[in-house]
């Protein structure tokens, strides 16, 4: 297992679970989340779109992206880890848009220290 994917997930996770401790509500609303993931995970087209409550289909990509920019407006500047998971999250959104197969390559790494 990546060092790098549990660090970023783990911090992932804890921003968005710390995001909605603040009252903040997500602006879109995936239809079967469940099934959503199962599909986005088996999708080797890379499009990875989902279905809204809003009656859309949009980017699981845009989605996390409202997610971090939401965190990175509350949460950026509290501490080293946290800027580290915000532009990770970012570098990674960027990469599974340009070409998701560089994520497969080492480097991301993580902060000194770890």
């Amino acid at each position: 297992m990546s060092e790098f994917a549990t660090a970023l997930k783990v911090g992932t996770t804890w921003l968005v679970t710390s995001l909605l401790e603040t009252g903040w509500l997500p602006p879109v609303r995936v239809v079967n989340p469940v099934q959503t993931i199962k599909d986005i995970s088996r999708d080797q087209s890379y499009k990875w779109e989902v279905r809204t409550h809003e009656r859309k289909n949009v980017s699981a990509v845009d989605v996390q992206r409202i997610y971090l920019d939401a965190a990175g407006d509350v949460f950026r500047g509290r501490g080293a880890d946290t800027d580290w998971v915000l532009t990770a999250w970012e570098s990674t959104l960027n990469a599974l848009e340009s070409d998701p197969l560089s994520l497969t390559t080492p480097g991301l790494g993580l902060p000194s220290g770890r």
